[in-house]
């Protein structure tokens, strides 16, 4: 969200006519548009519901930003590997 320049994040209104929104009995796709105080762009959202519990599962949220990046919003990229080695003592290494 950082990306966004978020907080502040603005959720704008879905437009249900967008070919990317799709909605039936089992699945939903939603495309929604988002601001931050820096940039903008898209949130992609895929749900399926269990057929059983009649519940609703967040499958895929991505958010696309107006430069280009994107950004898996339940898989994010591992820590860098300068983080990993955070407070380790590495002067003695080979």
């Amino acid at each position: 969200m950082d990306s966004l320049g978020a907080p502040p994040l603005k959720v704008h209104n879905i437009h249900l006519t967008d070919r990317d929104n799709r909605i039936n009995h089992h699945t939903a796709q939603i495309k929604i548009p988002v601001t931050g105080s820096e940039t903008g762009g898209y949130l992609y959202t895929s749900s399926i519901q269990d057929p059983e519990t009649n519940r609703w599962s967040l499958n895929q949220a991505v958010l696309k930003l107006r430069d280009g990046h994107v950004i898996d919003l339940l898989n994010p990229p591992p820590p860098a590997a300068t983080d990993l080695t955070g407070g380790l003592d590495t002067g003695r290494w080979h």
